[in-house]
This record gives C-alpha cells, sequence and structure tokens, in this order.
C-alpha cells in the first residue's frame, strides 16, 4: 500500500498567523477604570436634571419675551422680586385652585376672593334591581343603633364630664330635665304646612329628562322613588378615595374626572377645550397617599388637559391663608381631621396626624342622642338624604358647647319630603346639643368600624421601586396615637398596653399621649432579624449598633405596615394635639410654647359656639396647666374657616417661589412623580 500523500503546510496554504491589524469585535472596548482614582460628576451639578434646566429655560424665556415688551428695561429691572398687581391679577386669572373634600369641592380662580362649593357626588342612573339593593341598604335604625353596650358606657362617661364641666362653671342643672325633655316629646305632633306657606321649601330635581349623571347640589335633591332610579356616588371619603363603593379603580377615576369637568364647566363658566391654557393647584392632605396623588395629577394632564399643576399639602395652605408664618394646624372636615405644625411656612414632618372621623360622625351622634330623648320625627333615617340635610340644620342651629346655653329648651324644625306637605314639629331638647361636639373627644362613641374596609382593594399600595418596601410618608405623631389608641392585628407588629390594666379611650381618664421613646421601648421583644421568635440570639461582638439600627428599621417597617392597614385609629382630639405638637418639639423645646399659643382651626366640623374654649381648656389640662398657655386663634378677617385652605393655595401661586413649583406636561411625560421631588416643597 503507498503511504498517503502530505498535504501543504499551513503557512504554504494560506493559514498561517498573520498580523493584519483587525479587531475581534467592533464593539468599543472601555478600558478597567482605576480603583486608586476613581471620580465621577453625574447627578452633582443642578443643569444635569432635566426639571432643573427646564426652569432655567423658563426663566430666560420669560425674561426675553419681557425684554421684547419693554426694549429700555434693565437686567435689575426684570430681576424684581415686586410685581405690580396687574400682573399678579393676570397670573390668577389663568390658575384654578382646586381643594377637593369629603363632602364639598372647592374650587375657583385665584384671582376671586372666594371659592365656589360644589357637593362632590355624582349621581348615575341605574336600574329597579340596584335601585332595590340601594334602597335596602338605606335603611338604618338611630334607636337600635343607640342600645348597643359600647354606646351606653361611653355616653355615660361623656354625661359624667358634662356634669363636672357644668359643676366647675357652677351651671345649675336640674335633675330631672331628661324626663321632662322625652315627657313632651313624645306628645309632640306634626302640623302641616301647605307649600304657599313655606318660604323655604326645596326645589326637588326634575329628572324627566333620564340624564346619564347628574353632578352636586342636583345630584342631592333628586327624589328617591325618581323614575328613573338614581344612585350617589362619593368618589372621596375619610380624605382619600372611596374604593368600596366601586368596582374598579377606573370607574372611579372616571367619576371624579366627571365630578371636576363639570364643576369647571359650571362654576367657573370655562369650557373643557380650553383648559390647555389653564394651571391647576391641587391642595393635597398632610399625611398623602403617593399612588392618589398621582392618580390626580395624571387625571389632570391627560384627562383635563391643564397646561401646568401645582400641589401644595393643605397645613401649609392654611397658614399661607391666615397670613401667618408657623402654627399648630387643626383641619376638621366632614370625615377627616388632620393636625400639624407648621414653622415659616414648612410642615414638620413627625408632626402630622389623620385621623378618620369628623362633622358627618358628629352629626349622626347628635341623631342618636336624638333618637334616646323621643324625638317627635319618628322616621329619622341619617341614610335618606333629605332626613340628613335634616340633622345638618339642626346641628348647625343648635349644636353648642357653651354651657351658658344648656338648659331645657324648645325648638322647633320643618321636615321637607317628596311628595309630602312640609311638616312642623315641636320638640324639646337638654345636653344632646353639646354631647354631640364632645365626641372629638371622646370618639370612641363614633361608628369607627368599617370606615376604610376596602382599602387598597381598587389602588395598590405605593411602594419603593428597589426594594418594594412601603413608602407613604412617615410621622412619629401618627405612629405613637397607632400604638396608644388602636388594638394591633399582629403580635408582632406593635404591642400596646393591655386591656386589663388601661381602659379604652373615652372610656375613662384618656391615656397620656406619650414621646418616641415610649413606642421604641413597647417594641424591645419584637421579633426581627437578629432577634427570632423564640428568643433572644446572642449578639456578636461590636455589633450592638447594627441591631439597634435593624431594630429601628423594623419597627418602622411595622408601624408603615399598620398605618397603611385598614384599621382606625380612635385618638382624641385635643390628645392629638399634644402629640403633634410633642412629636414637633422633638428637637426644639422652644417651639413647644409657640405652638401651643398659636393653634389655628380650619374646616367645616368644628363651627360650634365655643368651641375653641372647651378645646383650650383640655388641651391646658392634659399638658400641665403650669406650662405655658394654650391659645386657639379666631380666623382672620371673619373668614370662613372652611374656605381658609383654598384662600392659601390661592395666595401662594401669586408669589415668586411659586415659578419653582410647576410640573410641566412635558415633565410629568418623562419622569411622572419622580419629578414631585424637585418641584414640590415636601419631601414626596
Amino acid at each position: 500500500m503507498a503511504p498517503a500523500k502530505k498535504g501543504p503546510k499551513p503557512f504554504e496554504s494560506g493559514l498561517s498567523r498573520v498580523d493584519n491589524r483587525l479587531k475581534f469585535t467592533s464593539f468599543i472596548q472601555v478600558p478597567p477604570i482605576n480603583q486608586k482614582n476613581y471620580y465621577t460628576e453625574y447627578l452633582k451639578r443642578d443643569d444635569q436634571a432635566i426639571i432643573v434646566r427646564q426652569l432655567a429655560e423658563d426663566l430666560a424665556r420669560a425674561k426675553e419675551q419681557k425684554a421684547q415688551k419693554d426694549p429700555e428695561a434693565t437686567v435689575d429691572e426684570m430681576d424684581m422680586d415686586e410685581k405690580d398687581e396687574d400682573e399678579q391679577e393676570a397670573a390668577g386669572s389663568k390658575v384654578i385652585v382646586i381643594h377637593p373634600g369629603s363632602r364639598n369641592l372647592r374650587i375657583g380662580l385665584a384671582s376671586w376672593t372666594f371659592p365656589k362649593s360644589v357637593p362632590a357626588v355624582v349621581a348615575y342612573r341605574v336600574g329597579d334591581d340596584e335601585a332595590a339593593a340601594d334602597e335596602a341598604a338605606r335603611t338604618y335604625d338611630l334607636a337600635a343603633a343607640a342600645e348597643s353596650a359600647q354606646f351606653g358606657a361611653v355616653k355615660a362617661q361623656m354625661t359624667a364630664d358634662f356634669k363636672e364641666r357644668m359643676r366647675f362653671y357652677k351651671r345649675r342643672v336640674a335633675a330631672n330635665s331628661q324626663d321632662s325633655v322625652i315627657a313632651f316629646n313624645r306628645r309632640a305632633a306634626p302640623e302641616e304646612i301647605p307649600d304657599h306657606n313655606d318660604p323655604y321649601r326645596v326645589e326637588w330635581t326634575d329628572v324627566s329628562g333620564a340624564p346619564k349623571h347628574i353632578v352636586g347640589e342636583r345630584a342631592l335633591h333628586i327624589p328617591p322613588a325618581s323614575q328613573p332610579r338614581y344612585r350617589l356616588c362619593w368618589p372621596l371619603q375619610h380624605g382619600c378615595f372611596n374604593e368600596a363603593d366601586y368596582a374598579s379603580s377606573r370607574q372611579l377615576m372616571g367619576d371624579l374626572y366627571v365630578l371636576l369637568s363639570e364643576a369647571i364647566e359650571t362654576e367657573l363658566q370655562v369650557p373643557r377645550r380650553e383648559l390647555g391654557a389653564y394651571s391647576a393647584v391641587l391642595m393635597i392632605p398632610d399625611l398623602y397617599d403617593k399612588v392618589e396623588v398621582s392618580e390626580m395629577v395624571n387625571m389632570m394632564f391627560r384627562e383635563l388637559g391643564f397646561e401646568k399643576v401645582c400641589i401644595i399639602q393643605e397645613s401649609m395652605g392654611a397658614t399661607f391663608g391666615a397670613g401667618i408664618s408657623s402654627a399648630c394646624v387643626v383641619d376638621i372636615g366632614a370625615q377627616k381631621t388632620a393636625v400639624c405644625c407648621v414653622e415659616e411656612g414648612m410642615c414638620l414632618t413627625d408632626s402630622r396626624v389623620n385621623l378618620k372621623y369628623g362633622g358627618d360622625d358628629v352629626t349622626l351622634l347628635l341623631g342618636k342622642l336624638l333618637a334616646q330623648a323621643a324625638f317627635p320625627y319618628e322616621e329619622l333615617n341619617p341614610r335618606v338624604q333629605y332626613d340628613w340635610a335634616l340633622l345638618e340644620e339642626l346641628k348647625a342651629k343648635y349644636a353648642t358647647v357653651n354651657d351658658a346655653d344648656i338648659a331645657v329648651q324648645l325648638y322647633n324644625f320643618y321636615q321637607r319630603t317628596p311628595g309630602r306637605l312640609t311638616q312642623k314639629y315641636t320638640f324639646k331638647i337638654f345636653n344632646e346639643v353639646m354631647l354631640a361636639p364632645m365626641g372629638y373627644f371622646f370618639p370612641d362613641v363614633f361608628e369607627n368600624a368599617g370606615k376604610l374596609r376596602a382599602r387598597n382593594t381598587l389602588f395598590e399600595k405605593s411602594t419603593d421601586l428597589y426594594d418594594l418596601s412601603l413608602n407613604n410618608p412617615y410621622s412619629e405623631a401618627q405612629v405613637a396615637l397607632y400604638a396608644q389608641y388602636t388594638p394591633s392585628p399582629d403580635p408582632g407588629l406593635l404591642h400596646t398596653t393591655p386591656a386589663a390594666t388601661a381602659p379604652p379611650s373615652g372610656l375613662s381618664t384618656p391615656r397620656p399621649a406619650g414621646r418616641a421613646g415610649a413606642l421604641s421601648q413597647s417594641h424591645e421583644d419584637t421579633p426581627t432579624a437578629e432577634t427570632p421568635a423564640d428568643g433572644p440570639a446572642q449578639p456578636a461582638a461590636n455589633s450592638s449598633s447594627n441591631n439597634t439600627a435593624s431594630r429601628n428599621l423594623s419597627t418602622q417597617a411595622a408601624t408603615l405596615s399598620l398605618m397603611d392597614s385598614r384599621q382606625v385609629v380612635a385618638a382624641p382630639l385635643d390628645q392629638a394635639i399634644i402629640e403633634s405638637i410633642t412629636q414637633a418639639s422633638a428637637t426644639d423645646e422652644t417651639r413647644a410654647k409657640r405652638m401651643y399659643e398659636n393653634i389655628i382651626i380650619v374646616g367645616g366640623g368644628a363651627n360650634f359656639p365655643a368651641f375653641t374654649h372647651m378645646l383650650e381648656d383640655r388641651v391646658a389640662m392634659w399638658k400641665g396647666w403650669s406650662s405655658g398657655s394654650v391659645t386657639v386663634m379666631p380666623t382672620p378677617r371673619e373668614m370662613d374657616p372652611t374656605l381658609l385652605v383654598w384662600k392659601g393655595g390661592a395666595v401662594f401661586v401669586k408669589l415668586k417661589i411659586a415659578t419653582e413649583m410647576w410640573i410641566g406636561r412635558r415633565e410629568w411625560d418623562l419622569l411622572g412623580a419622580r419629578c414631585l421631588q424637585y418641584k414640590s416643597l415636601f419631601l414626596y
């Protein structure tokens, strides 16, 4: 066999290695970083943030336009801080200030003196089956609700407190006052009033045209048995989104859009197609929900089409509206109460408190007290709109905390029902008119269960983008009140005082509000990563500081989880104010004296005669009479306290600092909610 023929060698066939200077890849090769000399300027200069660059460009464009109008003006004249009145008026005429509340929406142009108030309700046409279900859900027995054991126990404590206050101020109370009231009311009979003799008769809404939806005051005057039938929907409740009465998040946001757009067109006479030339100021709660704020701003840009949007916290707006720089703002609304200390126009974060009760709870409490006093109108049902309006009228006319006005007195009221003649009732009343406003200091008397039963069912909780932890605003005052007045659903989260050693708030002597240190001490046995549930682990050497930091982070995460839950904290109003000021003065002891002497009440939930005097007495009693005076300031220039927050927003947009807080549509499209960190006076 002949040997195999050998092939050519590699260098002869062209496979030899030749330096042809070709790269192994076409991608750019990044040389390694020298770790010994490493430096970067990323996001270390203001001009690297698009929002700051956009602001500088807008200011330069405004100066250029002003220079074109007045070529002889100097640079110093263009940089003047003061604006003339004409420019301020022109700026306010294109700005819409929106203050959404649980019951009413206050809206108006910033150039107006007072806003328009629109009930925040939308009525939708429904079928007979849905109307029958709504009618069954509207049944409510005031007398039966007032017979519960808890209500009786809290009322007994309120009555004892009332008698002690009357005795302290040397007011005589007859022993048989309550019996005489009940005996008279049981014999009272109504008197029919013809329509031509009733000057305040109600014009009920005509629905013969069967409109798809009705907004505002006209929705409240729809007869319950109208044809077609309508359902009342309240998109806002207790200062947040009403997720209990809606099936989807888009349905809720749709109602908010209908409410705002109808109010703008009807009350402000601004066509919807012209909103692109207008800017909006949105007033939000001090302890806001990030998801809700983002949804509201997104709706204003996407659906309503505003050019710019500015966000202001309610307490900060109240101080601007009152013309003061520092105060403890107590905002008592229809369904929520907020307390916050403001210093030099900035909300102190750890002093913010949000309580889920307000004027509506006082109205319902008054109805229960009247039912126990044999109220002559036995069909009184607070879930029917015209009966609720009657209770609101009785509260506005007769409720008071002035001890000089408490006596057995004879009153009358007019009950107006669709399809019937007006009924005139005469009745007597005693201490019910004072016990109802006292519910703010005994909140266990309110129906707190179920107020947040559907919380976070339609909208997700706000979480951090990186570690998915809850990142809604955190307040030490709110956490301390949760620890004292709310039972923990999980023993591993918060430890409250056992019921065997401390009575519930309102049933006996209220527990004094504590400092944050008391809360941290109550978490010493909370299971953490370093402390398992079966017993404390032996810490490693030099690790005590790490364990403390980890425990604090675990405590904050646990309390944030509890604050975002559906439990309602029932803290008395006086204790909430003391806790708020205590946390505000944790780093500055002189701040407490200023705050106690500058308490201002806003909102419409506390418009009772002498309510400020009772609040001063109770706050001074619990904090100590010898530690300084307590002063509740009146609203400036006799302004309606319900409009003070809106007025603050209208004043703020005319200041020069407001030019740095406008969020443009382009910025929102690029960054979304992240641009609020640059364009707001609070930490988003």
